[in-house]
């Protein structure tokens, strides 16, 4: 199940239930009506894609608590995946970010390494100290412990 379907099937919103009639909307324009004017499949079909990419957007805004609600309906194969259509998908990216905008970030700092030059100099520990860096989980791996 990809988290899309995780979002829209966990939410009570009435609205979430439009995926399945966009989707098939979207395949086929003509499904259940007649058409008299052709430029009316244009619009139905573009309905039905705006409803298809947006809708698990606008279903997981809904959430009050998007984490409380969500908790444990997540996996690493639905993760990673949204991750990796949000390389090529604008849409993906979009609902990634928003995802993980509701994640509390998780990093370990790293200790900076300070090495005792000459005492006579003033700048010696700088010259030699290493930066202090912050190594910060990355963002699979953020979403996954939220919301397990």
């Amino acid at each position: 199940m990809s988290i899309e379907e995780v979002i829209l099937s966990s939410s009570a919103e009435p609205k979430a239930k439009l995926f399945g009639p966009a989707t098939k909307a979207l395949s086929n324009p003509e499904t259940g009506i007649t058409v008299v004017k052709q430029g009316a499949l244009r619009v139905i079909k573009d309905c039905a894609e705006t409803t298809v990419n947006f809708l698990p957007i606008e279903i997981f805004l809904s959430y009050i608590d998007p984490v409380k609600s969500l908790k444990g309906k997540f996996n690493t194969n639905n993760v990673t995946d949204l991750f990796n259509k949000s390389k090529t998908n604008k849409v993906s990216k979009l609902l990634f970010d928003l995802i993980l905008s509701t994640c509390s970030p998780v990093s370990v700092p790293a200790q900076s390494v300070l090495s005792h030059s000459d005492e006579n100099d003033p700048y010696g520990d700088y010259d030699n100290a290493v930066p202090v860096t912050t190594s910060t989980l990355n963002s699979i791996q953020v979403i996954l412990q939220t919301y397990s």
